[in-house]
């Protein structure tokens, strides 16, 4: 397919650029400047494989799902991982750095078969192995221990908050204890201390409940050592009708749309602190000043 053949030759011509802050980051800095980025991509042999096989989680957050969806049995996952480890992984070259991200699809934690996969990977087996997590973060204090032993397999975390204060973040994140969040920031700082080349990372979806607070969240991710963040716009996913029209905010028919408009004012699109899809609403005011 397309999008197969864009990911082999690495051209990504099938991904959406508008939304993809990866790509839409290195196009708006000019064509050379992307250009050398994808050569350098070319040059380097590493791999990283998406693993989404659960989408359990401990939390319901409105930009996501309504209900809380928690799978107690995952046989099929468990097929899956087999032949991942019998088949995937073999397939690379021992030089290979194999990179596995954790998807956000749900709480990699929360998921027993994810989590055990994690903590009992076979390291010396796959020495060129490492993980990237994608993760809420409530969890990680609780699994400190674990998460210590494997600091040096771990290549990168990357924390979805959607918030910068703990009052919006109890909307944001439903089910989610801002106290909790804290600790586990916490432990991915002391999983830095022990592996100096992790890079962590906090991830902030704009939606109606929380657009104001985007400014500020980009100073908490600066204040708590992050190594950068990331800003996503709202995207469908199992919201109804009514939720979906109450919470994007990006619908110009939205009651709020103008208020985001004047928020994305104030925003600092060259930060290269921050990695965003977001250069289609940079006025010609805020151009000069930033």
């Amino acid at each position: 397919s397309e999008v197969k053949q864009g990911i082999l030759d690495l051209s990504y011509k099938a991904c959406k650029a508008d939304i993809c802050p990866s790509l839409i980051n290195n196009i708006n800095k000019g064509l050379n400047v992307f250009l050398k980025h994808k050569e350098q991509l070319n040059r380097i042999r590493s791999r990283t494989l998406l693993l989404d096989i659960d989408t359990s989680c401990n939390l319901k957050c409105p930009t996501c799902r309504p209900n809380l969806l928690m799978e107690k049995q995952n046989p099929l996952g468990g097929k899956i991982l087999e032949k991942f480890d019998n088949f995937v992984l073999p397939a690379f070259e021992k030089d290979d750095e194999i990179i596995i991200r954790l998807s956000g699809g749900g709480e990699f934690l929360v998921s027993s078969i994810i989590r055990n996969y994690v903590f009992s990977f076979d390291y010396e087996k796959h020495p060129n192995v490492k993980f990237y997590l994608h993760t809420n973060g409530t969890l990680l204090h609780q699994f400190e221990e674990e998460l210590c032993r494997i600091a040096n397999r771990i290549h990168r975390i990357l924390i979805s908050i959607d918030a910068a204060t703990e009052n919006t973040y109890s909307k944001t994140r439903v089910n989610g204890k801002w106290e909790n969040l804290l600790k586990g920031i916490d432990t991915v700082k002391k999983l830095k201390t022990i592996n100096p080349n992790i890079n962590y990372s906090f991830a902030f979806v704009v939606s109606a409940l929380n657009y104001y607070e985007l400014n500020d969240f980009i100073k908490f991710a600066k204040q708590n050592g992050a190594h950068n963040a990331s800003i996503q716009t709202i995207t469908r996913w199992y919201q109804n009708n009514q939720i979906w029209a109450e919470h994007n905010i990006f619908d110009p028919k939205h009651p709020e749309h103008a208020k985001l408009l004047r928020t994305l004012d104030s925003f600092d699109y060259n930060d290269t602190f921050v990695s965003h899809a977001l250069f289609q609403y940079q006025t010609k005011n805020n151009s000069k000043l930033n």
